[in-house]
């Protein structure tokens, strides 16, 4: 019955067969006397398969509720071998099923594509062929559309979605593979994360981590001038802007860094003070590590000169004491 599932043949078996007639009262009879007998009867991965094949909706939500949750693994399992569809899975999961499963990304992973009595992406496609394209899809979280989309050579800029509405589309963008980080104006991104930092949380959540993803996938944002945010009232964004990647050490004036934090720490404020300490301590550790590593490589380009002119020597040597080199060179 799989993992979890009980040893005792004749409780399970009246449980499987509850579960298959979609008998609640008597499934749940059953569990509750097991609990309370201390008998070793638990709903396993077998019977929610039963029941989602059923859509019994009831009958699944109770066995959940008992801890007949699969594990990735086991979902992934069943995909391969047909014995689930899409619609198995999606039903399990609007019933409360605990594991956080995609399937799209399991059938990428190399699952069959399921069966399911729903169109396909291409089908979808080819109904709304004239009234869908990149930015539809985002807008209406329709990721698998837009992957698909952007495999038929789909495209879009991602620049023209900085704005606090359409944050999340840029944001899309770039999780379905249909923009590069290259293709983001970062000191744009930036100051449009600047004029609605103020508004909603999430939004604002969404311009700090897409900042962070891009920066983290190369992004350029040499044009962020970090030094406008030295004073207190802003130290803690060009903290992280420093710790995320976001602008490079050397974008940082390291004496208006060293004066404007000197005079942060002197203030009352806690999270002022760590953030000019750390940002401090980060760049001095930065530049200290690359002069080390900068020393360490000059140390050994002269090791390794020093060794080839040792062995150009001793060629030299070798040559001039054998039989075939010329008179005047021998010994």
């Amino acid at each position: 019955m799989g993992e979890g599932a009980t040893t005792d043949n004749s409780a399970d078996a009246l449980l499987t067969q509850a579960v298959e007639k979609g008998d609640v009262k008597q499934a749940r009879k059953l569990i509750e006397e097991s609990f309370w007998l201390a008998q070793p009867l638990r709903p396993g991965w077998a019977h929610l398969q039963v029941a989602a094949k059923n859509r019994d909706n009831d009958m699944a939500r109770l066995l959940i509720a008992y801890a007949a949750n699969p594990s990735k693994d086991e979902i992934a399992t069943a995909l391969r071998q047909s014995l689930l569809s899409r619609g198995d899975i999606e039903f399990m999961q609007r019933c409360g099923l605990g594991v956080v499963f995609n399937v799209a990304a399991a059938v990428r992973d190399g699952a069959p594509e399921p069966k399911t009595d729903k169109p396909t992406v291409a089908e979808r496609y080819r109904a709304r062929k004239d009234r869908i394209n990149l930015m539809t899809a985002l807008q209406n979280d329709d990721m698998e559309m837009a992957v698909y989309l952007r495999h038929q050579g789909k495209d879009v800029d991602p620049n023209l979605f900085f704005s606090s509405g359409a944050v999340k589309i840029a944001d899309g963008l770039f999780e379905c593979g249909a923009c590069e980080a290259e293709r983001y104006d970062m000191k744009q991104l930036f100051d449009a994360y600047r004029e609605n930092a103020g508004g909603d949380y999430k939004t604002a959540r969404t311009y700090r981590l897409l900042l962070e993803k891009l920066a983290k996938a190369g992004g350029d944002g040499s044009g962020i001038n970090p030094n406008r945010f030295l004073g207190h009232m802003h130290i803690e964004t060009a903290h992280w802007l420093f710790t995320k990647g976001i602008c490079k050490p050397e974008q940082f004036n390291m004496v208006r860094v060293k004066m404007n934090c000197s005079s942060n720490m002197g203030l009352d404020s806690p999270e002022v003070f760590m953030a000019s300490h750390h940002l401090v301590e980060g760049l001095k550790k930065y530049y200290a590590d690359r002069k080390s590593a900068k020393k360490a490589a000059k140390a050994e380009y002269k090791q390794e000169k020093r060794a080839l002119k040792a062995k150009q020597k001793k060629e030299k040597m070798r040559f001039v004491s054998s039989p075939s080199a010329p008179p005047h060179m021998r010994f």
